[in-house]
């Protein structure tokens, strides 16, 4: 059976959020995003009515959709993400299923924007219908049905949990949820009580995760009910973490401010042993403040959770939006058992509105320790910790909308370099943001820019402070690409025993891979096998194929990409790439441990099939990738698919270049000069404005390696003055 690699799903602009940024939280702990196949992006409605965008690899509120305030995310030890709203998080377990915002769940679950519930209500009580629910069948005393207004729905739990939306309700829950079978335990059970207090000295309801931080196979982010100020569960004896939020409310049960604890304890054979989160030990008040003054767009404290044993969990506790919503953390020293790690994130803006088209700059800053949690959580931004990093957008001629550029944090504690989230910022078409990165956490940042209808994929990155750099995107020309990866990454055409993957990324630029984003099912793509056709598809960029002979064997590959239909798209509207590729097995590059392909196991490595990739820097054109210069430079790169510096080193023996003035009617060589995978090409560009030059390259290397790229309507000639 053939599996198709999809072209890139839907990547949405961040000009018409509310806040004017977009969210895109990678799984941490637990995820293993290399690992998982390209699907396409789709939107997902939370209970309370927002919507989010998940792809495998990120989730970010859809345009339009908010979401704002508090939000409490993580990645449960099934792989599966979650995202709960503030006011709602201390009802999970208590009355509330995960399930209800699992991105995942949701994902399958929703059809034609209806999301299904289940609700049981307690023994001789008549279901009725909460606020915003239909429901459609009653049996006893359950009863199933569908949301039809977040926001009523939402409004209803925040008072006062499922029992104050409807006369006897004890749980609403995702209808149709095949849960894995839960392993019973293989120790003895000791009940452990959790108080919770609130900021007054009342019993509180709370937010309660539990961790065995000796051994997580014992017991692994585990929601415990807490509602008016108890809650009880039974777990193995030993050490345990638990990590609370209880927040202030207003009368409508939306959250004014987050009490954010992590509290250890001891369980022991006796009967009770009890732990007690109290809000009024989170007396340090989370604040940042920036060399020049800027605005909070929004802020995340990661709680990394490890065992004795090296395993860990991750909970995440944020704020989308400004300050006005605070986070007081309760200070607390390092673990006895165990370790915690913290990541704090902070973003923010020059001014007061977030979606100003062009602010002067933007702060994305982070903080991380394993020393506990300080009792001064006032972070001071030095200016020697800040990289300044200028990233420019080049639009085609013809694109209007917004671009954006996406910023996800790495530190140690970012499970196979994953990222635990990004945030995304609005940038005019042809335009330049300024960034001050943050490198007091290390200063490892993946950067991903949207440049018109393409995104283009960040690598794993390390900035130091007091240096500038600057990063452009949709710099052409641009054309299909294998890529050479940094950090964790999929691997896009590897070999691990019989399963095959091989593809391209449907486009790039002159520092990145990358694939478009808008549908093209006119692209067309084949594969052979020493003559032998694997594949000869439409509408994809590659192909897993999971029974091929695992000897030496010489691929044939055509990748075609017309965009002359798309708005917006009049430069390189049409490329051709074709590939030739020797591949043995035996001397093929291994690839890294933290990457991953189709197949692999632990007995089963991956092999990197060494793809030949270009990139083409064309100096002189501006941000609308236009030249007015007589005379035309190409700096063209020549290597080949690579992630971490694992890939084919074959040197390029030959390297052509042509240019063509009339479609490619007749064409031109140009000469080339240059060796080791760096050339330099020029051309006079003795052609009226306006005029579009195709370009054609072939490479080939010493072990017979080759591409050939063909760019219709590569860069375009200005008017000179």
């Amino acid at each position: 059976m053939t599996r198709h690699l999809p072209l890139t799903a839907a990547l949405l602009t961040a000009g018409a959020l509310a806040t004017g940024v977009v969210v895109a939280l990678s799984g941490p702990a637990g995820a293993a995003p290399a690992r998982k196949a390209p699907s396409t992006a789709h939107t997902v409605t939370l209970p309370t009515g927002d919507r989010f965008t998940v792809t495998p690899d990120s989730y970010y509120p859809t345009p339009g959709s908010g979401p704002g305030g508090p939000m409490a995310r993580f990645t449960s030890p099934d792989g599966h993400r979650h995202v709960v709203p503030g006011g709602l998080s201390r009802y999970l377990g208590a009355g509330l299923d995960p399930a209800l915002f699992d991105l995942d769940a949701l994902a399958a679950a929703e059809t034609d924007g209806k999301l299904p519930v289940s609700l049981t209500f307690a023994p001789g009580t008549q279901p009725t219908a909460p606020a915003g629910v239909t429901v459609t069948s009653v049996t006893g005393s359950t009863a199933t049905g569908f949301l039809t207004s977040g926001a009523a729905f939402t409004d209803a739990l925040r008072r006062g949990g499922p029992d104050h939306a409807a006369a006897g309700l004890r749980s609403v829950g995702l209808t149709g949820v095949v849960r894995a079978p839960v392993v019973q335990p293989r120790y003895p059970l000791h009940t452990l009580e959790i108080d919770a207090i609130d900021k007054t000295g009342a019993p509180a309801s709370a937010l309660v995760v539990l961790f065995n931080t000796d051994d997580l196979a014992k017991q692994d982010m585990t929601f415990v009910p807490v509602v008016d100020g108890i809650g009880k569960v039974a777990v193995p004896a030993g050490h345990y973490m638990a990590l609370g939020d209880i927040d202030d409310l207003a009368a409508d049960g939306r959250p004014l401010a987050m009490h954010i604890m992590s509290v250890d304890t001891t369980v022991t054979d006796a009967p009770l042993s009890k732990l007690t989160v109290d809000a009024r030990t989170a007396t340090a008040k989370l604040s940042v403040s920036t060399p020049k003054p800027a605005t909070q767009a929004m802020v995340d404290v990661y709680m990394h959770v490890g065992d004795a044993r090296g395993k860990a969990e991750t909970f995440g506790f944020g704020v989308i939006g400004d300050d006005s919503l605070p986070m007081y953390l309760a200070p607390r020293a390092k673990p006895a058992v165990g370790t915690l790690h913290t990541l704090t994130d902070w973003h923010g803006f020059a001014g007061t509105d977030p979606n100003a088209s062009d602010p002067a700059y933007r702060y994305d800053v982070a903080f991380n320790s394993d020393n506990g949690i300080a009792a001064d959580q006032h972070l001071v931004v030095r200016p020697e910790e800040l990289a300044t990093v200028h990233a420019r957008f080049a639009a085609d001629p013809a694109y209007t909308d917004q671009d954006m550029l996406q910023l996800s944090v790495i530190d140690d504690s970012n499970v196979a370099d994953a990222g635990h989230d990004a945030l995304g910022w609005p940038v005019p078409p042809a335009g330049v943001a300024t960034e001050y990165l943050g490198t007091a956490h290390g200063g490892r940042w993946i950067l991903t820019g949207y440049a018109g209808v393409a995104g283009y994929d960040g690598e794993l990155s390390t900035f130091r402070g007091g240096r500038e750099y600057t990063v452009d995107y949709g710099h052409g020309a641009l054309a299909p690409s294998a890529g050479t990866h940094t950090g964790t990454q999929p691997c896009i055409a590897c070999a691990a025993g019989g399963t095959l993957t091989f593809g391209l990324h449907s486009t790039g630029d002159s520092q990145h891979s990358g694939d478009v984003w808008v549908s093209l099912d006119n692209a067309h793509f084949t594969l052979s096998r020493n003559g032998t056709t694997l594949a000869d598809e439409t509408g994809i960029s590659g192909v897993v194929l999971p029974s091929v002979p695992e000897g030496p064997a010489v691929y044939h590959s055509t990748f075609d990409v017309d965009l002359s239909g798309v708005d917006g798209v009049t430069l390189s509207t049409a490329t051709h790439t074709e590939l030739t590729v020797p591949f043995d097995p035996a001397k093929a590059a291994t690839l890294p441990d933290n990457d991953g392909c189709e197949g692999e196991s632990a007995g089963t490595p991956c092999r990197i099939l060494p793809l030949p990739t270009l990139r083409y820097d064309l100096p002189g054109t501006d941000l609308h990738n236009t030249t007015t210069s007589p005379v035309q430079v190409l700096h063209l790169e020549a290597g080949h698919l690579s992630y971490d510096g694992a890939g084919s080193t074959a040197r390029f023996t030959s390297v052509k270049v042509s240019v063509s003035f009339d479609g490619g009617k007749t064409w031109r060589a140009a000469p080339v000069a240059g060796a080791a995978g760096h050339y330099v090409a020029t051309w006079p560009n003795n052609a009226p404005a306006g005029t579009k030059p195709a370009l054609q390259v072939t490479a080939t290397d010493a072990d017979g390696g080759a591409i050939t790229q063909t760019i219709a309507n590569a860069y375009q000639i200005g008017a000179r003055s």
